[in-house]
């Protein structure tokens, strides 16, 4: 003998079990890549590496104006260096998203 539940009972029961629910996204459907990423190129970085060629493009305009090549030269080093930075945070920074 088959024995159905009134249908009252079977609402009932769903609302019972629709109350009981956390409330939010199932963990199932949260993404695991739900950590907090890192800020891209740190503030700190960004500014020291544009200080760096900023000092390297003074020293150059310096080595020009006193005929300096020395400094001249070790002005284009510091510059081409500080923008080699800056190009390589910013690379990183695209492979981390």
């Amino acid at each position: 003998m088959i024995y159905l539940r009134p249908r009252m009972a079977v609402v009932e029961q769903t609302a019972r079990v629709i109350a009981h629910r956390p409330a939010g996204p199932c963990s199932r459907h949260i993404p695991r890549d739900n950590a907090p990423k890192a800020a891209t190129m740190s503030i700190g970085k960004k500014i020291a590496h544009r200080a760096e060629a900023m000092k390297g493009g003074a020293k150059k305009t310096t080595g020009r104006a006193t005929g300096s090549r020395r400094l001249q030269a070790e002005g284009r080093g510091d510059q081409v260096k500080g923008n080699l930075k800056q190009a390589g945070q910013k690379i990183k920074d695209a492979f981390k998203h």
